[in-house]
């Protein structure tokens, strides 16, 4: 087996590396950006800080945000029937321009299973009408919980899942 002394390789390993960190900096050059949510004029955000179990009681904020002055906004959240809400599920105001507005609903997951909760926002202004919408997904699971901002698979079997009951100690 024949060897290749090291100081031959060194100058291959260099074009290497050069021509790695171009391609690099090219394709960060070219990548495509998301767009920047607290660039619209309007937008809205659920989050739920503490997590979800079954049966326990926690809190849904619902943060509003705007980049322009907004007399007239309406906001509500829809919750689904595994879910119970104590509080007003709507807010209606104004908005500053750049002064978030936060509002909170106790709310208890009464039911296993996959849940959605939609937040919403509305204004009315002289040139028509903004919006925005979010969705929170839930996984609720005993004494188990997810959220998310992307929908679970709910095809993907789970060894927790049982009737209605729960069985063991």
């Amino acid at each position: 087996m024949n060897r290749v002394p090291l100081t031959k390789l060194r100058p291959l390993l260099l074009v290497g590396l050069c021509v790695a960190t171009l391609v690099v900096l090219i394709g960060f050059h070219f990548t495509e950006k998301a767009p920047n949510v607290s660039a619209l004029p309007l937008s809205l955000r659920l989050s739920i800080p503490f997590g979800v179990s079954l049966n326990r009681t926690t809190v849904l904020l619902v943060d509003l945000r705007s980049t322009l002055e907004l007399p007239n906004v309406t906001s509500w959240i829809v919750i689904p029937d595994g879910i119970v809400g104590d509080g007003n599920l709507s807010w209606r105001g104004s908005l500053s321009a750049n002064s978030p507005r936060v509002w909170s609903v106790s709310i208890m997951c009464v039911k296993n299973g996959y849940w959605e909760i939609e937040g919403h926002v509305l204004a009315t202004t002289d040139s028509g009408t903004l919006g925005d919408l979010d969705v929170l997904y839930l996984k609720v699971l005993f004494d188990q919980g997810e959220v998310s901002s992307i929908p679970f698979d709910k095809t993907a079997p789970s060894a927790l899942w049982r009737n209605s009951t729960r069985s063991g100690p």
